[in-house]
C-alpha cells in the first residue's frame, strides 16, 4: 500500500502519490523552467542580434509591404535603403542605417520625421547614396555618419532641420568623393575631433543661415580645411565676426568662434568693420612714427 501523500503540482494535488516522490516533487517542474529560460534567453539572444532588412522599392518609410522585405526596421535592426524612400511624420529608431546598399538609395526626411540610428549611419555603401533633410531630424546616438566608400559617392543635403552625430567622415582614403551641404539648419558634431574630409574631391559646403557646430576647440581644424575642403557662399547667418575669418571671393566670409565649450562655425557677409581697420592702421603709424624718431 501506498502511504498517502499530498503534494502539489501546479494547480493540482495528486492523492496516493508513490512514496518516492516526497524527496523531490518539484523536479519535473525545476527542469520545465530551465529549458524555458533557456529558450527564453535564446529568444533574447536573437531579438538583439537584429536583422539586416533591404528596401525592396519606393515610398514611404512605414509601408511595410512596398517598401521594406521584412517589416518595418526596429530598434534592433540594420535598415538598408536601395531605392526612393521618404520619412515624412513618424519617428523610428534603428540599430544601423545605410543608404546606398545593392543599388543607388536615396532617403528624404521631411519636416516632422525624426529617425534615430543607435550605431551609426553610411551613406554610400555598395552603391552611391544621398540622404536629404528637409526640416527632419536625425541622431546618430553611438558612432559616426560616414559618406563615401571604394568607388560610391555619398551626399548629405540638409535643407532645413538638424543632425547631431558624434562624428562627421566625409569621403575616405580610398577613391570616393562626397560632399555635404549644410544649405540651413545645424548640424553638431559632439566629439572634439570628430569632422574628417579626407578625399581629395570631398568638401564641406555651407551657404545660407547653416551652422555648422563642433564639440570643443576645432579653430586649428576649421583653418586646416577652410578655402580646401570647405567652400561657402551666399552667408546669411547670424552676425559677428567670431575669433577667425576666412575670404574666398565669394562676398561671403566663413566664420568661426570658440566659446569655451563648443566652436560654432557660419558664413554671412560681415567684414571687419572700418573703424576697426581704420584703429589698426593708426596703431601701425605710430610705432612707425615712434621707431623714425628714435632712428633721429
Amino acid at each position: 500500500m501506498y502511504e498517502k501523500t499530498f503534494i502539489p503540482l501546479g494547480s493540482f494535488v495528486f492523492e496516493g502519490a508513490p512514496v518516492w516522490l516526497k524527496k523531490k516533487p518539484y523536479e519535473k517542474e525545476k527542469k520545465m523552467k530551465k529549458v524555458c529560460i533557456g529558450l527564453a534567453m535564446a529568444m533574447a539572444a536573437t531579438m538583439a542580434l537584429g536583422a539586416r532588412i533591404d528596401t525592396t522599392g519606393d515610398g514611404s518609410w512605414t509601408n511595410t509591404p512596398v517598401v521594406w522585405s521584412g517589416g518595418v526596421p526596429g530598434a534592433a535592426d540594420t535598415a538598408r535603403v536601395g531605392h526612393d524612400v521618404t520619412l515624412n511624420t513618424d519617428s523610428v529608431i534603428v540599430d544601423k542605417l545605410t543608404v546606398g546598399r545593392g543599388t543607388v538609395g536615396v532617403l528624404t526626411i521631411s519636416s516632422g520625421g525624426n529617425l534615430i540610428a543607435s550605431n551609426g549611419v553610411t551613406i554610400a555603401d555598395t552603391a552611391d547614396g544621398t540622404l536629404i533633410l528637409n526640416g527632419g531630424q536625425m541622431s546618430v546616438i553611438n558612432g559616426g555618419l560616414t559618406l563615401g566608400a571604394d568607388t560610391e559617392v555619398g551626399t548629405l543635403t540638409l535643407n532645413t532641420g538638424s543632425i547631431d552625430a558624434n562624428t562627421l567622415a566625409i569621403g575616405t582614403d580610398r577613391n570616393a568623393p562626397s560632399t555635404v551641404n549644410l544649405f540651413g539648419g545645424t548640424f553638431t558634431v559632439n566629439n572634439a575631433a570628430g569632422l574628417g574630409i579626407k578625399n581629395g574631391g570631398s568638401v564641406l559646403n555651407i551657404q545660407n543661415d547653416a551652422q555648422l557646430i563642433l564639440a570643443g576647440d576645432a579653430l586649428a581644424a576649421i583653418d586646416g580645411f577652410a578655402l580646401t575642403k570647405i567652400l561657402w557662399a551666399d552667408g546669411s547667418g547670424m552676425a559677428g565676426i567670431g575669433d577667425s575669418t576666412w575670404d574666398n571671393g565669394s562676398g561671403s566670409y566663413l566664420h568661426a568662434e570658440f566659446d569655451g565649450t563648443n566652436t560654432t562655425v557660419w558664413t554671412n557677409e560681415t567684414i571687419p568693420e572700418p573703424a576697426t581697420l581704420g584703429l589698426v592702421m593708426m596703431t601701425a603709424t605710430g610705432l612707425l612714427v615712434i621707431r623714425r624718431r628714435f632712428m633721429l
